[in-house]
């Protein structure tokens, strides 16, 4: 560097002290020098920037006799790029516009290794279900087709009339937020046969429940008495070939009913275990069979049974194609 004060030095493991093995020197837009090992960049790359720059460039500084390489993008973003081409843990990403920038960094130096880990590290973050709608906008525009599947699943839980006028819906055509929308559609549409009513002889069809054993203790076969109150049972489920029927009280078919409801402007499993769902079944269900036995068991049966129905959810909706074309595939 000519004139001016001298370049600071990253933090571990990017410093002076940790470079024994360090072959290149990248100096960020706010001069702070990263000692790195050059074939960590390009590895997992096959059309890698630096791959072919630091083998064909000559270099017109050194630092501990090793080249400094010049690059606009601040220290701040370089770290997490840097760290992602590492064999460490992956970084944290804090919030969307350091998704935006780094990412933009990774294709701009074709980066492939460190985008898959990236997408990996999102996909397991706060920010695709806080955030899922501006993850997948981000998705779309950068061409990474697994953080955008999932991203795209997240926004399920967002009803199609609040969807917000987001920054990033810029970085994506119209058509691909059409498709967006129709994936919402056709996912509500494979749930709603979820509590499908039959005649009175077969009563209504769960056929997702398929006799399992957690539901023994509110769905009881071979008679029509609750085994609790000894109270009439009054709606009959059909659990499909091979597993019978069972008799209910009336709060089981009601809360599948509404869970269903709400699965048409929500089609995910967290509308399924929405608390306020849940505590009125739990009520809905006292009111039905007000004994001690139930009562002491009633909050963890009506959850056990409404993960069984948030299963079946996130099966069906797992089977749901998301018709986006992806133009730069890196997965």
């Amino acid at each position: 560097m000519l004139g001016g004060e001298a370049p600071s030095t990253a933090e571990y493991p990017f410093n002076e002290e940790h470079s024994e093995l360090a072959d290149i020197v990248i100096r960020s837009a706010d001069s702070v020098d990263f000692f790195v090992l050059k074939a960590l960049l390009s590895i997992g790359s096959k059309s890698s920037f630096f791959g072919h720059l630091l083998a064909d460039s000559q270099p017109t500084e050194t630092r501990n006799d090793l080249p400094v390489l010049d690059l606009p993008e601040s220290s701040a973003v370089l770290r997490i790029v840097l760290l992602l081409c590492y064999p460490l843990d992956a970084p944290v990403l804090e919030n969307i516009k350091e998704i935006r920038a780094v990412g933009e960094t990774l294709n701009k130096y074709c980066l492939d290794m460190a985008i898959t880990r990236m997408q990996r590290s999102l996909m397991m973050s706060a920010l695709i279900k806080a955030e899922p709608l501006r993850v997948f906008a981000i998705a779309v525009h950068f061409g990474w087709k697994t953080l955008g599947k999932a991203a795209a699943k997240h926004t399920l839980a967002i009803p199609l009339d609040q969807l917000e006028p987001i920054p990033e819906l810029a970085m994506i055509s119209a058509l691909d937020l059409a498709h967006l929308m129709a994936y919402h559609r056709e996912c509500a549409r494979s749930t709603q046969n979820l509590a499908e009513r039959k005649d009175y002889s077969l009563g209504v069809a769960m056929f997702w429940l398929r006799g399992h054993p957690s539901v023994n203790d509110l769905l009881f076969r071979q008679t029509a008495w609750c085994k609790w109150c000894k109270g009439r049972l009054s709606y009959r489920i059909a659990m499909g070939d091979g597993h019978g029927q069972g008799d209910v009280h009336s709060w089981a078919t009601t809360f599948v009913e509404q869970a269903v409801a709400q699965l048409r402007r929500r089609p995910c499993p967290d509308a399924i275990l929405d608390e306020t769902l849940l505590g009125n079944t739990i009520i809905h269900s006292l009111t039905d069979c007000n004994s001690d036995g139930w009562k002491a068991i009633a909050y963890m049966q009506i959850h056990a049974f409404a993960r069984l129905l948030a299963t079946e959810v996130d099966r069906l909706i797992s089977q749901v194609e998301l018709k986006i074309v992806w133009p730069n595939d890196t997965t």
